[in-house]
């Protein structure tokens, strides 16, 4: 797929502009929602300085594999929540963990073509 520079661009503005979600009071939630924040730096890591200054950055960790098994797991506490409270906090996390997968592979995709 390629993608338009102004695609890649709105996308990246979506994510930018949609809030973090909150903590929980549930353990499982709260690591899951630290490493969403870790996923949120490296995402803005790499793709901020490509879309301000046109720089590419080495990925040093293997970011998509990465973004995978973080949205993998935000649909598995998503699958097993059982109260209502977290049926909608856990949908929050596949939202925003899916935006960081889906914007990092927009990323990618605009390497190939620059």
């Amino acid at each position: 797929m390629v993608v338009s520079a102004e695609q890649f661009v709105g996308a990246v503005d979506r994510w930018w502009d949609m809030t973090f979600p909150p903590g929980s009071d549930r353990p499982e939630y709260d690591e899951f929602k630290s490493d969403l924040v870790l996923a949120d730096l490296w995402v803005a890591d790499m793709v901020l300085p490509f879309v301000r200054h046109g720089v590419v950055r080495p990925d040093p960790i293997g970011i998509p594999d990465k973004l995978e098994a973080l949205d993998r797991r935000a649909v598995d506490l998503r699958l097993e929540a059982v109260k209502e409270s977290d049926r909608l906090l856990t949908e929050w996390y596949v939202e925003y963990a899916t935006t960081l997968r889906d914007v990092y592979a927009l990323y990618l995709d605009r390497l190939t073509i620059v």
